[in-house]
């Protein structure tokens, strides 16, 4: 769940609250929820920064009492906070936007992200983009993605469906992620 706000100035403040669930084995699963929060700024008509900082409380809590009784374990598994920063650039003529950012935590390598999106009608916008460019260490496995954003505009009301297509380095088959949102 995602929420947004962006002020008088051109700051942009948003916060997102997730649930995750994972099953680990049999009876072990564990549930959390986590807090995203991220900023944007508009230097001038052009250029834009931006600062993220995801899972800010998330921790998986496992407890293997159910499968070892008396032997079992309970371990907090906190996730790393991940930090990001970035800048994007309007290019001339609308032609599109083109984005950098860098991502580091204390557990990960210190990631390159870069990307384009080029609107083909008001209604329809197009991205691809590289992620997963290590900096510091070799074999992170770079991932190419591509996707689309199809919206219409009613009123003041602009609902939106998000689709991209995220090519995994390290599975047999790549991942499709659809989202929704809606701009009022």
């Amino acid at each position: 769940l995602g929420f947004g706000t962006q002020f008088k100035n051109g700051l942009a403040i948003g916060v997102n609250v997730k649930y995750l669930y994972h099953h680990l084995y049999t009876d072990i699963n564990s549930n959390t929820f986590g807090v995203d929060v991220g900023l944007l700024f508009p230097l001038n008509d052009k250029m834009t920064i931006g600062a993220s900082v995801k899972d800010i409380v998330s921790k998986y809590t496992w407890n293997t009492s159910a499968i070892y009784g008396e032997n079992g374990t309970r371990l907090d598994d906190k996730f790393p906070q991940i930090y990001t920063i970035g800048a994007s650039y309007k290019l001339p003529d609308d032609l599109g936007v083109v984005a950098l950012d860098v991502e580091f935590s204390n557990r990960a390598p210190l990631i390159l992200r870069c990307g384009a999106e080029v609107p083909l009608i008001a209604e329809v916008t197009v991205r691809a983009g590289v992620d997963r460019i290590d900096l510091k260490e070799k074999g992170n496995g770079i991932r190419p993605s591509f996707g689309f954003t199809a919206r219409k505009s009613f009123d003041e009301l602009t609902p939106a469906i998000n689709y991209a297509f995220v090519v995994e380095p390290f599975a047999s088959s790549g991942m499709h992620m659809i989202s929704v949102s809606a701009i009022f």
